[in-house]
């Protein structure tokens, strides 16, 4: 079973290296033979930020009073998916400067509950077992109060710089952007995600139980499932019933 981009197989090997064995940075990942795919994807990547809506450009006076942008550190990331290589850049604010005092703690299911509904599943006869996963699953999140980030120019390739007009932004060969949506780095960003999913699923009958964090169940079908962010161990007896959930899932991450 597949759910566009809700269910992904988990069978990815991370290469995360550059040549000499070390840990594969941005800056290495430019400097390497494949700098070029490096320098395209990253700029695919501020692109899909800027047309989700994720951030937008404003001019620097434009911080309000009393907030400070937070720097930009692009993480790299090497796979190999279904024999090939790929080359994914993400997008990630320094959380070390985001200065957020609201509640940034989000649960997961422990190991013991993962394996108590893995042992649930063996047990029954009739039960299945499927996983799924939200892709991009920080990323739409609206964000209380905007949050601001700087982005140096200068690794951005000239394509994604004219499109957006960068440069009439820009200073001290940089751009503010206002961020309005979970991005990678928030502190927040965790808690908001998880607390946006978990009001979507009640209003589909789906409930989080009282004493155990991450284990769900609905109110009247065969679904039980464990949560860990945005990755699902599944438990139902009828098709239809799991079918419903992902069907769930996709109103609110199409």
């Amino acid at each position: 079973m597949r759910a566009n981009r809700l269910v992904k197989r988990y069978c990815n090997t991370a290469v995360d290296l550059d040549g000499d064995g070390n840990q594969l940075t941005f800056r290495s990942a430019l400097a390497s033979s494949d700098g070029h795919i490096w320098l395209a994807k990253h700029g695919e990547e501020i692109e899909r930020l800027f047309s989700s809506g994720t951030m937008r450009l404003i001019m620097r006076d434009c911080i309000p009073e009393g907030k400070k942008p937070a720097y930009y550190n692009p993480q790299v990331r090497t796979k190999i998916k279904d024999g090939q290589l790929q080359h994914r850049v993400r997008g990630t604010i320094g959380g070390n400067q985001v200065n957020y005092l609201g509640d940034k703690s989000a649960h997961t299911a422990s190991m013991q509950l993962i394996k108590i509904m893995c042992n649930a599943v063996v047990s029954d006869k009739n039960a299945k077992f499927m996983t799924a996963d939200i892709k991009d699953f920080y990323l739409g999140t609206p964000l209380p109060e905007p949050e601001y980030m700087r982005i140096n120019l200068e690794h951005i390739p000239e394509n994604v710089i004219q499109k957006y007009d960068m440069r009439r932004y820009s200073y001290n060969d940089a751009v503010v952007v206002e961020v309005n949506k979970g991005i990678y780095g928030l502190p927040q960003a965790g808690k908001l995600a998880q607390d946006r999913l978990i009001t979507h699923l009640a209003k589909h009958g789906y409930n989080q139980a009282p004493n155990t964090p991450c284990l769900f169940r609905h109110s009247s079908n065969s679904v039980a499932f464990t949560l860990v962010v945005d990755d699902f161990g599944i438990k139902y007896t009828h098709d239809k019933d799991a079918d419903h959930l992902l069907t769930v899932l996709r109103e609110l991450y199409i």
